[in-house]
């Protein structure tokens, strides 16, 4: 956003491009800024005071917006699909670290298929679809600037989520990755800045962003925890939003393996 109004993109870097005479130069809640390929989000100093009381809870000793997201999801006691125990998902950096490795939710981004961290299946497809892709730890940032609704997907590649409004938005904007006329123009994460997957990409059928899938033991006494039979896959699609994934089954015959319930894909 130049001082003298906006501009096309530059397609030689001594001409500059035409002007839109339409839009000027004023900053307003939302606007990205490119800087040679790096981009900042503005934010009002009354929105961020805003977002700010939201954050920690507004009133003393409340309950924080990322912390209610948190325990929101631990209610339903998901489950590993594969180590048949419970994992945890943590806001708090001092928390998250002292998780034990195998209670530390990651994910497929690629399917949205949800486990325990296990090095083994590091660099494999996920076990429950056969869908190939990146194994990453599944990652809550709070910037309400950014998202500040229930998270319901996970960006591909990365695993940052989001709701899946916010998520349309990022994966619709196409963001140059250098000066013009240098730049790559490709739709990035905006927590981590990763290029998103994009279906276009070699033909591929990668999507940017993927429904957050976990198997669920919701009502199961902790006593009970392995019994795969106890809980069900589900949706992390809102505070009450669990519906059952009904696709994986048909996701698995198409990447040739087998689904949760046990219907081997073709060879």
């Amino acid at each position: 956003v130049p001082l003298a109004g906006v501009h096309e993109p530059r397609q030689r870097a001594e001409v500059a491009g035409k002007r839109y005479p339409d839009e000027d130069s004023t900053l307003t809640d939302g606007t990205i800024v490119d800087l040679a390929g790096i981009q900042l989000l503005f934010e009002s100093a009354a929105s961020m005071r805003r977002h700010e009381a939201s954050a920690r809870g507004g009133a003393k000793g409340a309950v924080s917006a990322p912390d209610k997201i948190v325990a929101r999801f631990n209610a339903r006691r998901p489950q590993c699909p594969v180590q048949l125990h419970t994992i945890r998902l943590e806001y708090d950096d001092e928390k998250r670290k002292a998780l034990a490795k195998d209670r530390t939710p990651y994910i497929f981004p690629a399917c949205g298929h949800v486990h325990a961290f296990a090095p083994e299946l590091k660099g494999q497809p996920c076990p429950l679809c056969r869908t190939k892709g990146p194994f990453v730890e599944l990652k809550l940032e709070w910037e309400p600037a950014i998202c500040d609704e229930e998270p319901e997907v996970a960006f591909n590649p990365c695993g940052h989520i989001v709701s899946e409004r916010v998520a349309k938005k990022w994966a619709g904007l196409a963001l140059p990755d250098n000066a013009p006329p240098n730049a790559r123009y490709r739709p990035i994460c905006p927590f981590c800045a990763k290029p998103l997957k994009s279906s276009d990409a070699r033909g591929g059928a990668d999507q940017p962003y993927n429904k957050i899938l976990f198997q669920s033991g919701q009502g199961v006494d902790d006593d009970h925890d392995e019994d795969p039979a106890a809980g069900g896959s589900e949706i992390w699609s809102g505070p009450r939003g669990l519906a059952l994934d009904d696709d994986d089954d048909d996701r698995a015959a198409a990447n040739g393996g087998a689904g949760p319930h046990g219907r081997a894909g073709p060879k």
